[in-house]
């Protein structure tokens, strides 16, 4: 286990390193990112990524159910997470990639928006099941008429309200990688106007 950790780490500083790279990509996700919610407590949540076009973000309180560090059925993080576009730029495409493990029965929850758009898209829930335990995966495509100004260019917030819940006594339910470190990944792509 102890060489498992390692392996992580050092996959993760070699991410934050080919991040930090890439920061000359014009279209970018930028500090600071707002949190709330009983998933994403202050000091429960490591970044990386921020001012580049791919965000790694990893809970250490996102679960609910039997056991669950947070001690809730229901856990949620809603977060506000800036974006910039330079003038002569289009967002094209953002995904996010959200990974768990649910043992018993559980219900993932989503839904985005931008502040230059009121419309929320919602992916709606997915349930989530597992006698013995297993991994579990949702990815979202936002299309960029979500989060655009035409060509003029800007910053807005990508915000992103989430939940996760336990279906019975037994069940537990987190979003999560192998190490048990929770995560979402956002990636944008852009294209020139």
């Amino acid at each position: 286990m102890k060489a498992f950790k390692v392996a992580i780490t050092t996959a993760l500083l070699a991410i934050a390193a080919a991040q930090t790279a890439q920061a000359a990509d014009p279209v970018f996700f930028k500090a600071p990112i707002q949190m709330a919610g009983t998933g994403c407590a202050p000091g429960s949540v490591s970044v990386v990524g921020e001012n580049t076009s791919s965000l790694t973000m990893l809970f250490s309180t996102y679960d609910a159910g039997k056991n669950a560090v947070s001690g809730l059925a229901r856990s949620s993080c809603n977060f506000a997470v800036p974006v910039h576009v330079p003038q002569g730029y289009q967002l094209s495409v953002m995904t996010s990639d959200w990974q768990g493990f649910v043992q018993g029965n559980g219900r993932f929850t989503r839904a985005y928006g931008t502040s230059l758009n009121p419309n929320t898209v919602n992916p709606g829930v997915k349930s989530l099941s597992s006698a013995s335990g297993a991994g579990w995966q949702a990815i979202d495509g936002l299309m960029h008429a979500t989060a655009v100004n035409g060509c003029a260019g800007g910053d807005f917030n990508l915000r992103v309200n989430s939940s996760v819940q336990a279906v019975g006594s037994n069940s537990y339910v987190v979003v999560d990688t192998l190490d048990m470190n929770n995560k979402v990944v956002f990636h944008l792509k852009w294209k020139k106007c």
